[in-house]
């Protein structure tokens, strides 16, 4: 897999009031249609900051219409990444979808923990 899309973000990107209250997004534009294999959310160091439930909307170049590409829990993702490398602390989501020119990452669940949403990288792979 290689990255079609990473983005490094030196200042966390997270939620303004620092709790998860669902609303929270980032879109990324990938230039043209692509297939995306994956996402992978970065915690780096603000590891629980993850979204309790992430909805990632994809959508094709030349159309305003998003449709799901995932939905699911982070945790069981994030622990896993966590357990083979401590360090990077990321959710690998599967995709594999064609004509892919922007996805979409939103939280879909607010949080009881009161915890934020926090990014250190976003990276979009495929080809």
């Amino acid at each position: 897999m290689s990255a079609v899309c990473s983005t490094a973000i030196s200042t966390p990107s997270g939620t303004a009031n620092g709790v998860q209250a669902g609303g929270e997004f980032v879109i990324l534009d990938l230039g043209a249609n692509r297939h995306v294999t994956a996402v992978r959310l970065t915690s780096g160091p603000f590891i629980a900051d993850y979204p309790r439930r992430l909805a990632i909307d994809c959508a094709a170049d030349g159309t305003d219409a998003w449709a799901p590409c995932w939905n699911g829990s982070v945790a069981g993702l994030l622990l896993r990444s966590v357990l083979d490398d401590p360090a990077t602390a990321s959710a690998l989501i599967p995709i594999d979808r064609d004509g892919v020119r922007r996805a979409s990452a939103a939280p879909r669940r607010q949080s009881t923990a009161m915890n934020g949403w926090s990014i250190a990288e976003i990276a979009v792979l495929g080809r």
